[in-house]
């Protein structure tokens, strides 16, 4: 999906051959440390405010900065319209693994993210995504609105809007004493985490029970190969979350846990189609929203990512297959990622299969933001599972099965921990 494109009419298409990507390098050796530090966050503050075109390649930007001592930081700003943060780790790890190893290659992959895509729309004929359906149509007029926050200026008269980032963190023995708690309490610390920013809502809303969405990374180990292929399974689940002032925190928390399992256990019907069904329902035109957003990345980086889907899912299987022509999908709406790193090396990059090719003189970026030479093939299908693959042309786009609108933001790879709760019963 590092090679993929939105075609005017919304579909998405994944291009057969790019040009080698080559990476624009500034030279800060020699300059003071404040006169380095004011041209990093320079660097940083361009690609954290750019906005790619989504209907140009390629859907990043990478530069290198030169350093003293050889070192070299590397900055990136990644569209996340195409990719997810966890396949963004995957990404990281194997440029990381070929920089360590220049003779490492990875194993060709059996299938496409778009074969994935095809196996997970399957599940919505079969039982399994019968009963989501059933489970969620039946709730659609129970499910509150959001929570009802004071806000200071009314949202259509902010123009554009700008985010900061509030971190904070927490010293290593303080979160496992924590998550120890939580255990204790029957919680994971993911859920942990979640209960706490509902109390913080809880606090601030007019509204005490409300709908919260939730950025669910919901790659469903549908082939043994799921999680090393690269694109956006992010899906954004519904959570309603209540509970009474009666309650102590820990029961609060309880009751979120168990909402939030009976929902995944329905998660073949995803919260983009509830939202749809709500919007019909209320039959005024206007689309019906979740603003407020829960995401964590805890799990995101290993296979606890997909531990609570359900068996079912985890016993379907998936394969690849060709590309029929005349396709069509939807497009997700983009997020934006923003991180910077630092290694001994500026690289080049060809397509996302090919391997990166590291090179010992770095070469200014063109007019046109890349070079029109090189050719990057694709590895063939070599697995007795597949099918041949006809090259696809441009009638024969990766089909999206939902589309989300999330706001734009800016993140970088550190990812904080939440504050605990002030009280532990």
């Amino acid at each position: 999906m590092l090679r993929a494109v939105v075609q005017p009419g919304g579909k998405q298409r994944v291009l057969e051959q790019v040009p080698p990507y080559e990476i624009a390098a500034e030279d800060l050796r020699g300059r003071s440390d404040g006169e380095q530090a004011e041209a990093l966050d320079r660097v940083r503050g361009e690609l954290a405010d750019q906005v790619l075109p989504t209907e140009e390649w390629p859907p990043f930007d990478i530069r290198a900065s030169l350093l003293d001592e050889d070192r070299v930081r590397l900055h990136l700003s990644m569209d996340l319209l195409f990719v997810d943060v966890r396949s963004l780790f995957v990404v990281l790890d194997e440029w990381r693994r070929f920089y360590d190893d220049p003779s490492w290659t990875p194993e060709p992959l059996e299938l496409t993210f778009r074969d994935y895509v095809l196996a997970e729309q399957a599940l919505e004929s079969e039982a399994l995504g019968k009963r989501s359906a059933d489970y969620w149509l039946s709730r659609v007029d129970e499910l509150s609105p959001g929570p009802d926050l004071p806000i200071g200026t009314a949202p259509e008269r902010l123009g554009r809007p700008t985010f900061t980032r509030r971190r904070a963190a927490l010293a290593p023995e303080r979160w496992a004493a924590l998550s120890d708690a939580a255990h204790r309490h029957g919680l994971t610390p993911n859920n942990l985490l979640l209960a706490a920013y509902a109390e913080v809502l809880r606090t601030w809303s007019r509204r005490q029970e409300f709908t919260l969405t939730l950025t669910q990374l919901h790659r469903l180990p549908l082939h043994p190969q799921a999680q090393r292929i690269v694109g956006d399974f992010l899906s954004p689940g519904l959570l309603t979350v209540g509970g009474t002032a009666e309650e102590s925190f820990a029961e609060r928390a309880a009751g979120v846990q168990r909402q939030l399992l009976a929902d995944l256990a329905h998660s073949a019907f995803g919260g983009i189609r509830v939202l749809r069904e709500l919007t019909r329902r209320q039959g005024d035109g206007r689309n019906v929203s979740m603003p407020v957003v829960f995401s964590s990345m805890l799990g995101a980086d290993g296979d606890a990512a997909t531990a609570d889907a359900p068996a079912a899912l985890r016993r379907r299987g998936v394969r690849h297959q060709p590309d029929p022509p005349g396709l069509a999908g939807e497009t997700r709406s983009r997020r934006r990622t923003a991180s910077s790193s630092s290694t001994g090396t500026p690289w080049t990059a060809c397509s996302p299969r090919a391997r990166w090719t590291p090179c010992s003189t770095p070469t200014p970026r063109s007019s046109t933001g890349s070079s029109r030479t090189g050719r990057c093939g694709r590895p063939p299908a070599e697995s007795f599972r597949c099918r041949p693959r006809r090259p696809p042309s441009a009638s024969s786009p990766t089909p999206r099965p939902r589309t989300s609108r999330r706001p734009c933001c800016t993140s970088s790879s550190a990812r904080p921990p939440v504050a605990p709760p002030t009280r532990w019963p």
